[in-house]
C-alpha cells in the first residue's frame, strides 16, 4: 500500500511541474537575431531615437543669456559733430588761477565691434596745430569705461614709463557719468574726475575736477558745454 502511495505522488508531481523544455519560450537563434537587427537598420520606416535623428529645437534655438554688464551704449549720445564752449583754469594747481574761455570742435565715432569710441578735439584759436583725443573702451565684465586722454604733443604717453597715462574709470548712473583716476601733474599727486551731466539729444555738459585729499573734496577747473552741429 505504501509503495502504491509513493508511486502516485511521484506521478502527480511529474504532471504538476513542467520540464525545463516546457519553461523556456521559443528560442531565438543567432541567425534570427542578426536578421532582425539588419531589418531595423535598413528599414526606413523604423523610427530612430531623438539623439540619432536631429537635435531638438530647444538645443538649436535657445541662446544662453548674456552675462555682460550694462553700459556699452552709454556714450552713443555723443556720436557726431559738436561745437564746444570751454571755460578753463589756466593754472589748475593754483588757488588764484585765472580762467580762460575758447571754442572748440569735436567729432566722435564708434570703434568696430562695440569696443568703445573715440573723439577728436580741435581748438585752432586756442592752440593752433594741436589736437586732443579721448579714447574710451568698455569692459563688459565689469560694466566700467576706461577713458584715456591723448594729445598731439605727447601722444598721451607717460615719458617716464613709455606707456599710456592711466585712464579715468567709471560709469553712468541715472544719466550722470563719473570717471576717476590718479594722476601726477607738475610733480603733484592728485585724483582726476570727469563728470558728464545734463545730457540730451543735442546738448551735453562736461566738467573736470581735481582732488588733493584722496577724493574727499573736489576743485573744478574745466567746464565744457557741447551743442550738436546739425548737418
Amino acid at each position: 500500500m505504501g509503495a502504491m502511495l509513493i508511486a502516485a505522488a511521484l506521478a502527480t508531481a511529474t504532471q504538476a511541474w513542467p520540464t525545463p523544455q516546457e519553461q523556456t519560450s521559443t528560442p531565438i537563434s543567432p541567425t534570427t537575431t542578426n536578421q532582425t537587427t539588419r531589418q531595423n537598420m535598413t528599414n526606413p520606416s523604423k523610427p530612430k531615437t531623438q539623439i540619432e535623428e536631429t537635435p531638438s529645437d530647444n538645443a538649436t534655438s535657445q541662446v544662453a543669456p548674456s552675462d555682460e554688464k550694462k553700459g556699452r551704449k552709454d556714450f552713443d549720445f555723443l556720436v557726431g559733430d559738436w561745437h564746444i564752449e570751454n571755460r578753463r583754469m589756466t593754472k589748475p594747481l593754483r588757488e588764484d588761477s585765472p580762467w580762460e574761455t575758447f571754442d572748440a570742435a569735436a567729432h566722435m565715432e564708434k570703434l568696430p565691434g562695440g569696443i568703445g569710441n573715440f573723439d577728436t578735439f580741435l581748438a585752432p584759436d586756442w592752440r593752433p596745430g594741436w589736437m586732443g583725443m579721448t579714447f574710451r573702451v568698455f569692459n563688459g565684465e565689469t560694466g566700467l569705461w576706461s577713458l584715456y586722454w591723448l594729445n598731439s604733443k605727447t601722444g598721451g604717453i607717460d615719458s617716464a614709463t613709455g606707456q599710456l597715462t592711466p585712464p579715468v574709470v567709471g560709469k553712468f548712473d541715472n544719466g550722470v557719468g563719473i570717471f576717476e583716476g590718479d594722476d601726477v601733474i607738475e610733480g603733484t599727486a592728485l585724483r582726476v574726475r570727469y563728470t558728464w551731466y545734463d545730457i540730451s539729444a543735442d546738448q551735453a555738459k562736461w566738467m573736470q575736477a581735481f582732488s588733493f585729499d584722496g577724493g574727499r573734496t573736489w576743485k573744478p577747473n574745466w567746464y565744457m558745454t557741447e551743442t550738436r552741429v546739425k548737418q
